[in-house]
């Protein structure tokens, strides 16, 4: 899809008609190119581009022109949107208008009609380059800015990082190392009391108190070492609050017993032990365990052993955190995983039955590759007296907000057949247009800007030939007596959703076809995928030829075909968008 526009305004008809011949030829397959005939419509024009998502770079407009001149008209832009580039054409030479636009309007380049052709066109090339080498400049100039900021942040960070590393142990480091590779939670446990024990080799009993959800109460852990391990009765957060009072808080979460009482260890199953020291783990503001460390013998802990534990309980809260977000995240992806396969499922009973296909379309190519589980693109089929319908359809975006504008389009495709008969391709898309529409803005606080490109035909096999409609996608054609080469049969520039355009009218082509000849509708995956060479896309032309090379070939031949060229041209990269294409032999 084109975003980058160049607008021209002129009163004459005639005029303008020049400059589509003239841009067309240069500039049409690159820019979108808008044509108005009054700086009312010019300004309208912009607003509706900018909703749209559309960019104006450079702006064409005449001089002398009813109710707004050229030079208020490029003025007025130039307040909102100063970085378009303006050229200011005129058939009466005023050197006083120039002058007024020039000062206020930041004029690129002024003209007089009447105008050579290569000289206009060189002009807006120029203009263009210059247009985005000023963008590129100010993109350049932001991501400075932005790296400068981000560096400066990191070195500040960094420098505390390096201060902090310093006062650590080299065995604290390793300890570190172990902890943070283990974030299975019973294995996490068991390495964490292991550990404990290397850095402080003087204690006789090592337990975590770790938090049971389910239970919402702390379950003593105890790994089947040569203390043993053995069925501890769960502590409730009011006998763990107990336990704390009863203790000296030396550092923050860190508390010290000096000779606890046979009381306070075994409210927390703990041995009796003549010093006891607790270090408490949070995370995100809620306790989720307790390590406990004991010496059985009279002799207590020091300062040194605080500090210690202090350091050490950092570097647990921060791998008992990833092991809870590491849980947590696995429970999540699990479940979206599961609702993804059942969404799966679900769009694919939508789609045509393979049997169904196979009875209507004989012999048919369906090449339908998601990027996701789900897929915003669909093909669609339906059948009524001696004529068959198909549609190739590319809804905004994929993967789960792609797949429920396909259900939407599905649904309302099947609404629309089944409740009148006989429509024409280009009926149907105009209906399809007016109840996508409803649809989105239906409840919406603003109206949705989701949209749908598709290629319709009708299959008249009675007289043999097929009615076509396209919103933004074309029709391939290949006579099965010629040469193999495809001639495409453009769809409408107007697509089922958006803003602009609602009320023009579907147009529709009328294709004769004899037996042996085929056409391919299909969505821009395909053509839009990068390759792993220079990152480019394989575009249109290339696809085509790949369809010319390979349409005479059986419908699995053409599948494997299609299949190995998408890969050896996307190699290690990943797939950008749903990929859909349907072949039918007539």
């Amino acid at each position: 899809m084109k975003k980058h526009t160049i607008i021209c305004v002129d009163d004459e008809q005639s005029v303008l008609n020049v400059l589509s011949t003239q841009l067309r030829r240069r500039f049409g397959d690159a820019y979108n190119l808008e044509f108005v005939e009054s700086g009312d419509e010019a300004l309208e024009l912009l607003e509706e581009l900018e909703e749209d998502g559309f960019i104006p770079v450079m702006i064409l407009c005449d001089q002398i022109m009813p109710n707004m001149s050229g030079d208020e008209l490029l003025t007025a832009i130039h307040k909102e949107q100063p970085h378009i580039k303006k050229i200011l054409l005129t058939g009466q030479a005023s050197l006083e208008s120039a002058i007024n636009v020039i000062n206020n309007a930041d004029l690129y380049r002024y003209i007089v009609k009447p105008w050579e052709e290569e000289d206009l066109l060189l002009t807006i090339e120029k203009g263009i380059e210059a247009y985005f080498l000023v963008q590129d400049l100010h993109e350049k100039n932001r991501m400075l800015e932005k790296y400068s900021a981000e560096l400066e942040q990191m070195v500040e960070e960094r420098t505390a990082q390096l201060q902090e590393r310093n006062t650590e142990l080299e065995s604290l480091d390793n300890i570190v190392r172990t902890i943070n590779q283990r974030f299975n939670f019973e294995n996490l446990l068991t390495t964490l009391l292991e550990q404990a024990r290397v850095l402080f080799p003087r204690i006789d009993h090592a337990v975590f108190l770790h938090h049971n959800h389910d239970w919402d109460a702390f379950l003593p852990f105890l790994p089947t070492d040569k203390h043993g391990a053995g069925h501890k009765p769960p502590i409730s957060h009011t006998a763990l609050k107990t336990f704390f009072e009863r203790g000296k808080a030396v550092k923050p979460k860190i508390t010290l017993f000096a000779e606890p009482s046979r009381e306070t260890t075994a409210a927390v199953a703990f041995p009796p032990v003549t010093s006891l020291l607790a270090a408490m783990v949070q995370h995100e503001g809620r306790v989720q365990g307790v390590l406990l460390l004991g010496v059985g013998e009279a002799r207590a802990f020091d300062e040194d052993d605080v500090e210690k534990l202090a350091r050490f309980r950092t570097h647990m809260t921060s791998a008992l955190g990833k092991a809870q977000i590491m849980k947590a995240l696995e429970q999540h992806n699990q479940q979206i995983t599961s609702s993804l396969e059942y969404a799966r499922v679900i769009q694919g009973k939508q789609l045509p039955k393979k049997d169904h296909f196979a009875e209507r379309f004989p012999g048919a190519l369906v090449f339908y590759q998601p990027k996701h589980l789900v897929s915003g693109d669909f093909y669609w089929i339906h059948h009524h007296g001696d004529r068959d319908y198909l549609a190739v359809v590319d809804c905004t975006g994929h993967g789960v907000p792609g797949a429920l504008i396909s259900m939407i389009g599905i649904t309302l495709l099947n609404k629309i057949v089944t409740t009148e008969a006989d429509l024409t391709p280009a009926q149907i898309l105009s209906r399809l247009r007016s109840e996508f529409c409803r649809a989105l803005t239906q409840g919406a606080e603003k109206p949705l800007r989701d949209d749908m490109e598709l290629g319709l035909c009708m299959i008249d096999r009675r007289h043999q030939k097929i009615h076509f409609s396209g919103a933004k996608r074309p029709l391939y054609f290949i006579e099965g007596c010629g040469k193999g080469t495809i001639t495409i049969y453009q769809g409408n520039r107007t697509s089922i959703g958006g803003r602009r355009n609602r009320r023009r009218a579907f147009s529709e082509q009328i294709i004769p076809y004899m037996e042996g000849d085929a056409f391919y509708l299909f969505t821009d995956g395909f053509p839009d995928q990068a390759g792993a060479e220079d990152y480019r896309k394989l575009g249109l032309k290339s696809f085509r030829a790949l369809l010319e090379h390979i349409h005479g070939l059986s419908t699995e031949a053409q599948h494997a075909a299609l299949e190995e060229a998408l890969k050896q041209f996307q190699k290690r990269l990943p797939q950008r968008d749903d990929i859909t294409v349907v072949g039918v032999r007539l």
